[in-house]
């Protein structure tokens, strides 16, 4: 099991886990920001960022938001309550 919240390892977990689900997916970390991950799969850019226990994306198309969305979501790293169809952001 995977903590977040409670110990002081939790975050920690959290980020761990989190970095080999991006890196499954193919995202690459930037030397930069080691917060920002990103790729391209077949020809859609995505842009991840982390931000303690937030996810922000960034996508070139919307095909390209809903199939990030889903392969995270299938991962069960996190659960959305957000739509990505319906999303505004």
């Amino acid at each position: 099991m995977i903590t977040l919240y409670g110990t002081m390892q939790g975050t920690y977990d959290w980020a761990e886990n989190l970095d080999r689900i991006f890196e499954g997916h193919g995202y690459y970390k930037s030397k930069a920001d080691p917060q920002i991950c990103s790729r391209v799969y077949n020809d859609e850019l995505t842009l991840m960022s982390t931000w303690t226990d937030n996810i922000l994306g960034a996508f070139s198309t919307i095909k390209g938001k809903i199939l990030a969305w889903h392969q995270l979501q299938n991962k069960g790293s996190w659960r959305s309550k957000i739509n990505p169809r319906n999303a505004n952001r």
